[in-house]
């Protein structure tokens, strides 16, 4: 992969890819980074050998998202050599290695649209301020769907000062050097005159809780793939569902077909159907995820996942046994589909939605199966999270999700299945929308 610089790992670049934050954070990994230009003819008068200068020697690394990173080391050690090869500024010389965005071979033309990167060389417009500069940045950088106030909460996140709120250190000083006053509030006597360990702060700080992350990353695992397999069982089972009707219509009125057997036929030829994609997708996802391999528990992941599932079919043949043609379904559903995840609990847990539209949780499906699927396989966890807190006090504390409550949990799951099926049936036997 060796090439001249602003051709990265020239081989494998045309994949390319594209929460409280009003983007997607990335993560940014490097393996065996080298850099090399070529060797000064004063190197070569001295009787250095080679025709390369190697400044970089196979460095690897990673920076996570929502992580403050600091990259250190004495002048000349290559720290800006390393972030300008990482950015892709480098005009010349040699690179060989490996750069990937969250796992994806990084492109220099999507990366430079999608990541801001600060040169240690001050070049700045005389007629615009920094922050006119940064908030000009944040305009074209942004997606066009993101709000103005939330690009300025972005923006005013961005500017702000780390390593503040920390009794006892003193504030940098106007116009001194932010990484000088870094180094030296942190070097080991002055935490040994301040009375105070850095790394122990950072382990009690709101960043370091990865156990806590990782607990918000399985549950957001199972969030996303109830929208996407549920919202897919939706719009696929519809159009079989409305040309169904028109064959009912017309065998209704030969007087071959009844209306209640036909929907039951209907309904029962999803069960097999979806308990198949539920096995196949459990038994691989559970896996991945790392869940515990108890019988319980892959029972309880198993239950909740089908019935969900399930409900998901039947609500999208519901919608379009009550609505005169499929198109209309189809807004109906979607628009369900919306107010669902945003009800789900995930994104807003239910202590933090308004008292006046609780009421709403309680008749989300969706809310249920994340209650159901959480608890089942946190709400009964003894280990402790980074803060001390054990996970099964984390999860009722932050979603308010009971391990003893999961027995009825899942009725009202099961209750939800049925409930969409029988409205299926009863609004195939009662509304007629042929008009002839």
């Amino acid at each position: 992969m060796l090439s001249r610089a602003g051709s990265i790992t020239e081989a494998g670049q045309n994949r390319q890819r594209g929460m409280v934050l009003p983007f997607e954070p990335l993560s940014i990994t490097f393996d065996e980074i080298r850099y090399a230009v070529d060797m000064p003819q004063e190197m070569k008068d001295q009787g250095i050998p080679g025709d390369r200068l190697e400044l970089l020697k196979g460095i690897s690394g990673a920076f996570r998202p929502g992580v403050l990173t600091a990259l250190m080391g004495v002048r000349g050690a290559g720290k800006t050599t390393l972030m300008d090869v990482l950015a892709g500024r480098k005009t010349g010389g040699y690179i060989d290695g490996r750069i990937k965005i969250s796992g994806y071979l990084k492109k220099q033309e999507t990366f430079a649209r999608i990541a801001g990167y600060c040169e240690q060389t001050d070049i700045h417009s005389p007629h615009v301020t920094v922050y006119e500069s940064l908030e000009y940045s944040a305009w074209l950088r942004l997606p066009p769907e993101i709000d103005s106030e939330t690009k300025m909460v972005t923006l005013n996140l961005a500017i702000a000062i780390p390593i503040s709120g920390i009794d006892g250190v003193s504030k940098v000083k106007d116009g001194y050097n932010p990484a000088t006053w870094m180094l030296e509030v942190t070097a080991p006597a002055s935490e040994t005159a301040l009375g105070i360990d850095f790394a122990n702060v950072f382990k009690n700080s709101e960043p370091y809780s990865e156990k806590e992350q990782d607990l918000f990353n399985a549950v957001g695992s199972m969030f996303v793939a109830i929208i996407f397999i549920g919202g897919h069982n939706i719009s696929s089972v519809q159009p079989v569902v409305a040309i169904e009707r028109t064959v009912f219509y017309r065998e209704r009125a030969a007087g071959m077909y009844s209306a209640l057997p036909c929907a039951f036929g209907q309904v029962a030829i999803e069960i097999p159907y979806v308990l198949v994609q539920t096995i196949v997708y459990t038994v691989i996802v559970y896996a991945m995820i790392g869940f515990e391999w108890t019988t319980d528990k892959f029972f309880w992941y198993l239950f909740f996942m089908y019935f969900t599932l399930l409900y998901f079919t039947f609500y999208g043949m519901m919608a379009v046994a009550v609505t005169p043609n499929r198109n209309i379904a189809t807004i109906v559903s979607s628009f369900s589909h919306l107010i669902w995840i945003l009800f789900s609990e995930f994104i807003i847990p239910k202590k933090r939605i308004p008292v006046w539209w609780r009421w709403y949780n309680y008749i989300c499906p969706f809310a249920w199966t994340m209650y159901g699927l959480v608890a089942s396989q946190f709400g009964d966890i003894n280990d402790k999270l980074d803060k001390g807190e054990t996970v099964k006090e984390f999860v009722n504390r932050y979603f308010g999700f009971d391990h003893d409550f999961l027995g009825f949990v899942a009725l009202i799951v099961l209750g939800f299945t049925a409930l969409f099926g029988f409205i299926f049936a009863y609004s195939i036997r009662a509304f007629h929308f042929q008009k002839r």
